[in-house]
């Protein structure tokens, strides 16, 4: 059976398995089929970069697919993890809750690491892989525990910050006006039930003036509107993730610079694949942070669905580099290329494709950029 054939059942399968999870135990913000998407996008990848860690030439590089293999495992679990999740509810009323943010941390954690690899074994090329990981961990480690340890210290943190709180007390004041038979419930009326708390950052450092807090009423109330007010509670987390996805577009557009500067030997379709988690990542920003900027959910529902198969075309763009990095290394060609860039790097060309030919014919000066990025590297003479 040859790998294509396994790709096709695998992703076949999956679907069909997925699509049927998600019919019987439907997802109340109907993502069904883009989950599905996704997910065998994850699958299929997941195989795929199982199969280059097994045939890559150069054992160094095999770990950075090995560390893209986690984030495709990562994308195909999500929506059965989505789905057992909705299951186990009945016990837990949060376990929806804890799976999505926790999964969430993680899978994004997983991805800068990923992309973080590839950048640190590019400038430190001869460095021990567990050096490599060491700094990547640390670095990466760094910013995610800057930016989910409150998850994990309070794992309902989410539905105890300032933002919350402040919903909570207004929410009471409202409700004690209703009770009171008040028709038309202004700002001004549900300020002087309540007493709402300064806030610097989450922590609570006083109570607000008059005018601050009729203002505070204001900026809160579009939240008690259908179901605005599940923004409300997932904010933090979105802001988080956007950070995160910052992180990994600094970190390869610093990849593309040392690639531009010093013209590094690199194994074939690496900064191809490099450069299409760039729309992906990006993507993944305006996804996040437009959450965080939305007040109301319906229309950021239908927003979100518009930008996911966006995302889903960036997938299967990620999974198509992936699969010409497999097929490249399984070929005699490339895995003779690849052997003497491990063994003889300073004396090889800089391997090029039909996609490279055609970016260096139609849009650079191959004298301008000879010896950089898309250019082949003349070959040195050996002493």
């Amino acid at each position: 059976m040859t790998l294509t054939t396994r790709a096709l059942i695998i992703a076949g399968a999956y679907f069909i398995i997925t699509a049927l999870a998600l019919h019987f135990v439907p997802n109340p913000d109907g993502f069904d089929v883009l989950a599905a998407l996704s997910g065998t996008i994850g699958a299929v990848g997941t195989l795929v970069t199982y199969y280059i860690f097994r045939r890559e030439p150069n054992r160094k590089n095999s770990f950075i697919f090995l560390n893209f293999g986690f984030f495709f495992i990562l994308l195909a679990i999500s929506p059965h993890a989505s789905v057992f999740s909705r299951l186990f509810n009945t016990f837990n009323q949060y376990s929806s809750f804890f799976t999505f943010q926790y999964l969430t941390s993680v899978f994004y954690f997983v991805l800068t690491a990923a992309i973080g690899y590839l950048v640190i074994d590019t400038l430190f090329r001869e460095a021990a892989t567990i050096v490599k990981y060491g700094v990547v961990l640390g670095l990466v480690g760094l910013l995610f525990v800057s930016y989910f340890s409150p998850i994990y210290l309070n794992s309902k943190y989410l539905y105890a910050t300032s933002d919350i709180k402040d919903f909570s007390t207004i929410s009471r004041g409202i409700k004690q006006l209703e009770g009171e038979g008040v028709k038309e419930i202004t700002p001004e009326l549900v300020a002087n039930r309540i007493s709402l708390p300064a806030w610097r950052g989450e922590e609570n450092i006083g109570t607000l003036h008059e005018a601050a807090e009729i203002n505070r009423i204001r900026q809160v109330a579009p939240y008690f509107e259908g179901n605005n007010f599940v923004l409300l509670v997932y904010k933090p987390l979105f802001l988080a993730v956007t950070y995160m996805n910052v992180a990994c577009v600094f970190l390869i557009l610093l990849f593309f610079g040392y690639q531009y500067r010093k013209d590094p030997p690199q194994g074939a379709y690496i900064e191809k694949i490099a450069f299409v988690f760039l729309p992906y990542a990006s993507l993944e920003i305006l996804h996040n942070y437009g959450y965080v900027l939305s007040i109301e959910f319906d229309i950021y529902v239908q927003l979100h669905n518009v930008g996911l198969y966006l995302t889903l075309a960036n997938l299967l763009l990620i999974l198509l580099f992936f699969s010409l990095r497999l097929s490249f290394i399984s070929s005699i060609k490339g895995e003779f290329y690849e052997q003497e860039l491990v063994s003889d790097f300073e004396h090889i060309s800089r391997w090029r494709d039909s996609i490279d030919n055609l970016v260096v014919r139609y849009f650079l000066d191959p004298k301008t950029f000879h010896g950089r990025l898309l250019a082949p590297r003349e070959a040195k003479s050996k002493a």
